[in-house]
Formats: structure tokens, C-alpha cells, sequence
């Protein structure tokens, strides 16, 4: 119950881009910085030992973004593969798969383009980890 409850109190600090406000003690962007190509992040964190599901929460941005790269971690490691799928309006355009015995991978995404009216959701595709945590980077259009 504590991670739950810790999980709701940052998300409800964060802004819609994942920054804490500069009014809450934040700089008011995820990176720090601002302007250009600077590389953005946000995260998804499945807490617990997960297996295969589906996403079904969706992620819209305010903006156009391009994606850089995804990157997963788990907090032990497995004995089998653990994939995890990105889709793009409910089709999958890529895969980062968490060797058996490895605690993270990535991939880089070649500019994958996302509208402001696209949305994301990450998948558990096959295999099981425990403390999933998914980041993507991404520009701003």
C-alpha cells in the first residue's frame, strides 16, 4: 500500500509532462531546460511481480513529440525474457525485450513521430518482472 500511496502523491505534484512546478518546488520542465531538441522523459511503473497484459491506460501529449528511446528496468531479475510492447493508437510500433538474468534494456525508436491526437500504451508482451518501470524519450515538436 505504501508504493501505491507514494505513486499517487507524485502524480499529483507532476504536470501532464511529468515536471514538478516551479510553485511546488520544481524547475517547471523535466529536463531542466527548455527549448529545441532537449530530450524529455516520462515513465510508467508497474510495482509488484507482473505478467503478460495488456495497457490500457492512454498517454496524449499537448504536443507533437518525437520518441528517442525506450528503456525498461526491473528490480530482480527473471528467468525467462520480459518484453514490452509500445503501441501507437493500439498498433505496435516497438519492443524492448529484458533479457532472462539482465535488470534493464533499450532500443532507440528512429523518429517515431506522435500527434498530439496519438496516444500510448505500453504492454507486458510475454514474460515475468518484478518493479517494471518503462521510460521513453522524446522531443518536442
Amino acid at each position: 500500500m505504501g508504493k501505491a500511496r507514494n505513486l499517487s502523491k507524485l502524480s499529483s505534484v507532476l504536470t501532464t509532462d511529468g515536471a514538478v512546478p516551479a510553485a511546488k518546488g520544481g524547475t517547471g520542465t523535466t529536463t531542466g531546460a527548455s527549448g529545441g531538441n532537449t530530450i524529455q522523459s516520462i515513465t510508467g511503473f508497474y510495482p509488484g511481480i507482473n505478467t503478460s497484459q495488456t495497457g490500457t491506460l492512454k498517454r496524449y501529449f499537448a504536443n507533437n513529440i518525437t520518441l528517442v528511446k525506450m528503456t525498461a528496468l526491473v528490480s530482480s531479475t527473471s528467468t525467462s525474457n520480459v518484453v514490452i510492447g509500445l503501441k501507437k493508437n493500439n498498433i505496435n510500433i516497438a519492443n524492448v525485450t529484458i533479457a532472462a538474468s539482465a535488470y534493464s534494456a533499450s532500443t532507440t525508436l528512429s523518429a517515431s513521430l506522435i500527434a498530439d491526437t496519438d496516444y500510448l500504451t505500453l504492454d507486458i508482451v510475454s514474460g515475468t518482472g518484478t518493479d517494471i518501470s518503462v521510460r521513453l524519450d522524446y522531443t518536442s515538436s
